[in-house]
């Protein structure tokens, strides 16, 4: 006998594989499921299980709605209950009017069939609402409970943790411990980088091919090794022992693996490396990557084939000059300039300045910083360490209020939670001052520390200076950090302004 029930697709949905073993399991939704349609005179053509959030209607279980339906398979659709459809309103409402234009009907096990009509889509609007503020509060209490562990130290991040750490301990109070063979591979990367072992700095491919040759496992296993993945340790701020959760700086001395006096030596290196790169640079030109032009875009220097085939002719010009139109506010008339011309006249510039006497008055000068440190940083610096700790304390106060507050207190509980994010964003700007302070601090004294040694490196070169190799020239401007800025007069001639540590 042919049978008369309806047929439907039965729906059941989890968040996730954790909630898959608790809460609405899917055994207990399937039988739930099957009870109500014996007892509705319903036929469950197919069960279709989705571990996926409810905030998404991009979901297995509705793709092969759509397809069962559109094939005149099913009838209707039965969930466990109206937030198994979606735990979002719009969402939950969306799809409601999606199982209407299909031509299905909806059933859930506690209210059975859900007509179309405007008290049962009030009913339904309302346990959607209910719904969704309960997974809103859910998600609020679980971000607050997260961040409270986080500032007791405990690893609350997703994935792997920085390399040099593993995660140790059980769900909910899981903290980082340091790999010591894996911290020696981090200290050893920051060694060959700035290199703070007395020995010249290497660049990423060598550091990487080292590694490899040593036969030293990579943070996400293998054997290879990348100057990529070697610069993402040498820019990971974890090494100087804080880690970064919800906005708020969090302390992990397990990971202070790098000082940070050598971690902003790392840091200038690689910005140094990269402004001097020579990439596919097939010439050598004195004041490459070194003149700023007139409109503010960098000079880079070309080389052409003379029209009369030979020789060459060499010049910088715009960068401006090879993007293409519109890509730049401006466009830059400032012309080309002979490299030759440009380089000459700038060694001489800086030549005739390394006389024994500048060198002596750049020692001295040197030394008086040395000796002489401003205080004004170190003030503002230890104003942001109390204020940061006055808003830790506040911060603290308000999640033991927040935390005995009652669950009928609920705008209590969002006003705290409001608070507590503008304190954190307080926070946060005081941690970035203060970053900037100490990165001037060491950025001066870096600089103090590479002039007295430029001095005293240019003043034994300074006999040798007259007849000195392209080698040694660019070396001198290195040291230096000689930079141009071009410029036009009002009467139109141009010039350019040099700038050096001396």
């Amino acid at each position: 006998m042919p049978d008369k029930r309806i047929p439907a697709l039965g729906l059941i949905r989890v968040s996730t594989k954790h909630q898959a073993k608790q809460g609405y399991s899917p055994e207990e939704q399937r039988a739930a499921i099957a009870r109500f349609a014996d007892d509705q005179n319903l036929r469950i053509v197919e069960y279709v299980m989705e571990e996926k959030t409810g905030f998404t209607l991009d979901r297995r279980d509705v793709r092969r709605m759509r397809e069962l339906a559109q094939q005149g398979i099913i009838r209707g659709v039965v969930a466990f209950v109206m937030d198994r459809l979606s735990r979002d309103l719009e969402l939950q409402i969306a799809l409601r009017k999606e199982i209407k234009r299909l031509k299905l009907e909806l059933y859930t096990t506690t209210r059975g069939l859900i007509e179309d009509t405007p008290e049962a889509n009030l009913l339904s609007n309302i346990e959607g609402a209910f719904s969704q503020h309960e997974i809103e509060l859910f998600v609020r209490r679980s971000k607050m409970g997260r961040l409270g562990k986080a500032k007791q130290g405990k690893w609350v991040g997703v994935g792997r943790p920085p390399y040099g750490s593993r995660r140790e301990g059980e769900r909910g109070s899981t903290r980082l411990v340091a790999v010591p063979e894996q911290v020696r591979v981090v200290k050893q990367i920051f060694d060959w980088y700035t290199g703070w072992n007395g020995k010249p700095p290497i660049g990423l491919a060598k550091i990487a091919a080292r590694l490899m040759e040593r036969k030293v496992m990579a943070p996400h296993g293998g054997k290879v090794w990348w100057g990529s993945t070697v610069a993402t340790i040498l820019h990971t701020r974890a090494y100087l022992g804080f880690v970064k959760y919800g906005g708020v700086e969090i302390h992990v001395p397990e990971l202070e693996i790098i000082g940070r006096e050598q971690w902003n030596a790392a840091q200038h290196q690689a910005k140094a490396n990269f402004t001097e790169a020579k990439r596919n640079r097939q010439r050598e030109y004195l004041m490459a990557r070194r003149i700023t032009c007139a409109c503010g875009y960098a000079m880079t220097a070309f080389t052409y084939p003379r029209s009369n085939r030979e020789g060459f002719t060499s010049l910088y010009q715009c960068n401006t000059k090879r993007m293409p139109k519109g890509t730049y506010a401006v466009g830059c008339h400032f012309g080309k300039i002979s490299i030759g011309r440009v380089d000459t006249k700038i060694w001489e510039f800086i030549r005739v300045r390394l006389t024994p006497d500048q060198l002596e008055t750049g020692i001295k000068e040197h030394e008086a910083f040395q000796t002489n440190q401003p205080d004004q940083a170190a003030e503002r610096i230890a104003e942001i360490n109390a204020e940061i700790v006055r808003a830790e304390k506040q911060i603290n106060a308000l999640f033991d209020r927040f935390g005995g507050t009652s669950e009928a207190d609920r705008e209590l509980m969002a006003l705290t939670e409001t608070k507590i994010r503008e304190i954190r964003q307080q926070v946060v700007g005081l941690r970035a001052e203060r970053e900037e302070l100490l990165n001037n601090a060491d950025r001066a004294q870096t600089r103090a520390v590479e002039r007295a040694a430029m001095l005293d490196r240019v003043k034994a070169l300074s006999g040798k200076l007259d007849r000195a190799t392209f080698a040694t020239k660019r070396k001198v401007i290195e040291l230096l950090d000689v930079r141009v800025k071009l410029g036009r007069r009002e009467s139109g001639k141009r010039f350019g302004y040099v700038s050096s540590l001396l």
